[in-house]
């Protein structure tokens, strides 16, 4: 889920990029969404897309509840 072609992560000037997750923490592990679409995540000011979310559905909702 990490798109090299994605200028907006070197926008934000992290000291260590590698932190930058485009996934969901689900019950103790980092997830995409069961259907593979993601949703972009962009800067407000200036319309740039910064990163991606997964796009999770109710599935994906009713594990992270029970998990809860």
């Amino acid at each position: 889920m990490n798109d090299p072609k994605i200028s907006g992560i070197a926008a934000l000037n992290l000291k260590d990029p590698s932190l930058f997750r485009q996934q969901c923490y689900i019950d103790g592990r980092w997830a995409d969404a069961d259907s593979g679409k993601s949703i972009p995540v962009n800067n407000p000011a200036t319309g740039e897309i910064l990163g991606t979310v997964p796009n999770m559905g109710a599935a994906e909702t009713r594990r992270a509840i029970e998990a809860a």
